[in-house]
């Protein structure tokens, strides 16, 4: 019965944090990462146990500061933020710190990582205030881009260095990051429990590889062709290749 139930809290835990990653991505589509040089990012929907993960995911994939928060109550929300060499994050908050004493109510940390909260209502302004200090800071060419081209992925090319040559990319508006298409074949699929996402095991060229497909209630046709992104899954010290399912095509 406890195995179970641990088994159950961790499956819960891995599947909130997925939705979480991608909400976090979809709040990023909404920021102009051409003009930023730094996320901050808030869901009313966020676990403050997992935003430091929300925070380390998107700044591996934007390769800029980010913060995620939530809401603990009080009107105030506990971030947890992640840094890139070149911008010192306590340093950055300091100077918000410093600048909008009434907005900042602690923080604490290091170079590459802090955790801090802040008055809900300020979220906006606290925002501004980060990414003028992360600007003022930042050295130059910290956050250089290319582009990758979209297209179909050669079984050989599912691999852990295709993701993280990806990650190491930064994108955002006019540098999406790269939506590949597939045809597979559906070796297994499951609705989980909420109905809303569906996991899947897809094959392509003699490669199995899991995969799930967020906000999508409804199973797959047997061979389908999926515009995907690949990404790594970590669950109990162990890393995975998972596809995130962007759409179907008909």
């Amino acid at each position: 019965g406890y195995a179970k139930r641990l088994e159950s809290i961790n499956q819960q835990r891995k599947d909130l944090e997925l939705v979480m990653q991608s909400e976090a991505l979809e709040l990023l589509g909404g920021l102009d990462l051409e003009g930023r040089m730094s996320a901050v990012l808030y869901h009313d929907g966020w676990h403050q146990g997992l935003v430091g993960l929300v925070s380390s995911r998107i700044k591996e994939r934007i390769n800029r500061p980010v913060i995620a928060f939530a809401d603990v109550g009080g009107g105030y929300l506990r971030g947890s933020g992640r840094s890139v060499e070149g911008v010192h994050l306590r340093d950055a908050l300091e100077r918000v710190s410093r600048a909008h004493p009434q907005v900042l109510v602690r923080f604490g940390g290091h170079a590459l990582a802090a955790g801090l909260t802040i008055r809900k209502d300020a979220l906006p302004e606290f925002a501004e205030a980060f990414e003028a200090s992360v600007a003022e800071a930042a050295q130059p060419g910290v956050f250089a881009s290319k582009l990758l081209v979209d297209s179909a992925l050669s079984p050989e090319d599912f691999s852990f260095r295709l993701v993280h040559e990806i990650e190491s990319v930064v994108w955002g508006q006019g540098f999406d990051a790269p939506l590949f298409a597939n045809t597979f074949h559906v070796v297994r699929q499951q609705l989980l429990k909420s109905g809303e996402h569906l996991r899947a095991t897809l094959e392509t060229g003699g490669a199995a590889l899991e995969a799930v497909f967020f906000r999508h209630g409804a199973y797959l046709p047997e061979t389908a062709r999926l515009a995907f992104r690949p990404g790594i899954n970590e669950w109990q010290g162990r890393r995975s290749l998972q596809l995130l399912i962007d759409s179907i095509e008909d």
